[in-house]
Parts: structure tokens; sequence; C-alpha cells
């Protein structure tokens, strides 16, 4: 049975996709090792004003009325289809107080990365920044491997 995923509450297309037109009534969300496509009327109509205001500046209720000349379930539909497919992730999660602006920033791509596995993207962080590591033996592949841990945000070596 698929899991259900809950609606963001500021919905905003995940950062890793490219978008990709493929005629009238498809387009397809790429990235390494997934392809979504969505198909039909809506993505000839709705798609293209539903997709700029998927940005996670606003709420799904501010997107349904910025698109007012559309009916209110379509839109509502649409976004509910996207979630489901994996497309969205919610901008409304903000990283925890454990974690800097510097942080914020080095960890970006691994946020990214994250965002595939789990709904709060800043929750895998958090567990390698709780995490200890002991290392025996620092020689060639131990310093190798002290930097690797080290740059993923280990907490303490």
């Amino acid at each position: 049975m698929e899991k259900i995923r809950k609606l963001p509450t500021k919905p905003k297309i995940k950062d890793f996709f490219y978008i990709i037109p493929m005629g009238e009534d498809k387009i397809q969300f790429r990235t390494v090792g997934t392809i979504r496509i969505l198909k039909g009327k809506a993505v000839s109509t709705l798609i293209p004003n539903l997709l700029p205001e998927l940005n996670g500046q606003n709420t799904i209720s501010e997107v349904i009325l910025r698109l007012k000349s559309f009916d209110e379930n379509t839109v509502l539909s649409a976004i509910r289809l996207m979630n489901e497919r994996g497309l969205l992730e919610d901008a409304s999660i903000s990283p925890p107080s454990g974690f800097s602006p510097q942080e914020v920033e080095r960890y970006q791509n691994q946020f990214k990365f994250f965002c595939h596995f789990h709904p709060d993207k800043f929750a895998c962080q958090k567990l390698l920044k709780e995490k200890y590591v002991v290392i025996f033996g620092l020689e060639e592949i131990g310093c190798a491997l002290l930097m690797n841990l080290s740059s993923l945000g280990i907490g303490k070596i």
C-alpha cells in the first residue's frame, strides 16, 4: 500500500527537478534516475499558470486565490497529484535551531539529496550532526575517511 503524502503548507517544486515541456499535453519532471510525466488537458491550461505559484512563497489557499480563473477543485487536484508523485516539498519547514546560517548554506546539496527520502530534508542532516564516529588507524584511507565524514557534518569524530 502506497503511503499518502501530507499536502505541504507552502508547496514548492523540489529544486533538483528539471521541467521539460513535451508538447501541448505533456510535461516532464526529470532528475538523475527519476522521470515523472504529467499529461492531459490541464498540462496545457493549468500547469503553466500553476508552476510559477509553486515557489514556496504561497500557501495552497493563496495559490488557489491567485489562480481564480481555474476551478478550485481542479487546482487542488493538480497540487495533490504533483505531491503524490513526489514533485513537491514544503518550503514552510525551516532548519532546526541547531543549524547556523553557515551550516544551512554548507549543507544545501545534502538537503537536496535528503529530500528524496524524507519530507523534512533537515531531519537527516540533524541525525548526522548528532552522531559520534571513532576511527582507528589514520593512515591514507583513514585520513580520507576522516575528511569525508567531517564534510558530511558528523557531530563528533
